[in-house]
């Protein structure tokens, strides 16, 4: 039983790795999560699913171009810490590399890429709501003085608290391999980075952006849609 579950999980992941490499990235995403539940499911790691020589923890750039995110969009803090949530729940870690701006994910390279994928998902969804959002508020009069930054605020806000909700939801076992795989991924950034910074956050000054952001947080997808043929 237990190997056609491996087997199954191995499928999924090279469908992915398939999507990605021809652009599909809400396919990539649709199977790269399922990869990840399954994983959580059945109380396996990756090094049950590929051989562990095979598979290093390695670190990798966010390159948004890969994931159709739009690079123009002023970076900003929430980026930094939903990378973080995305990646902690996805067997990874992620560090903001706050003079290039840019955010790398560590880990195995399967769950860099379902990391990554979701990450990308949340984000684009975050930006195309806030400019939603926005225009309406400009219709009806609203103030968007700081608009954005509580926009965002809100949302990553609402994504933490049903991250939390779902570890709580975890079998003892599962939470075991995913705090086991944090720990190695801990050990090899202090034995491979001077580990000084990480995520600041800002302010929210505009509360009625603040609370959309928050509800918009709470109607995201965080493994993105699955596909029938997934099910």
């Amino acid at each position: 039983m237990k190997e056609k579950i491996i087997d199954r999980i191995q499928k999924l992941i090279n469908m992915a790795e398939g999507a990605k490499e021809v652009g599909s990235f809400k396919e990539a995403q649709s199977f790269a999560a399922k990869a990840q539940e399954m994983l959580m499911e059945h109380n396996l790691s990756m090094s049950e699913i590929e051989d562990f020589e095979d598979d290093p923890i390695e670190e990798e750039m966010f390159r948004a171009e890969d994931f159709g995110v739009e690079r123009e969009w002023k970076f900003g803090s929430w980026k930094s810490i939903l990378a973080s949530m995305v990646a902690r729940n996805n067997f990874c870690e992620s560090m903001y590399f706050r003079d290039k701006r840019r955010i790398v994910f560590i880990g195995r390279k399967t769950d860099r890429m379902a990391a990554m994928m979701v990450y990308s998902h949340l984000a684009r969804f975050a930006i195309d709501e806030a400019r939603i959002t926005k225009a309406f508020f400009e219709t009806v009069g609203e103030s968007t003085k700081d608009f954005y930054k509580s926009f965002f605020n809100g949302f990553v806000r609402a994504i933490g608290l049903r991250y939390k909700e779902q570890k709580e939801d975890f079998e003892d076992d599962a939470l075991m391999v995913l705090n086991n795989q944090l720990k190695k991924i801990d050990e090899w950034i202090d034995q491979n980075h001077n580990t000084t910074s990480r995520k600041a956050g800002e302010r929210s000054h505009n509360a009625a952006a603040f609370q959309q952001g928050l509800q918009k947080g709470e109607e995201a997808d965080l493994n993105t849609p699955k596909q029938k043929l997934l099910k």
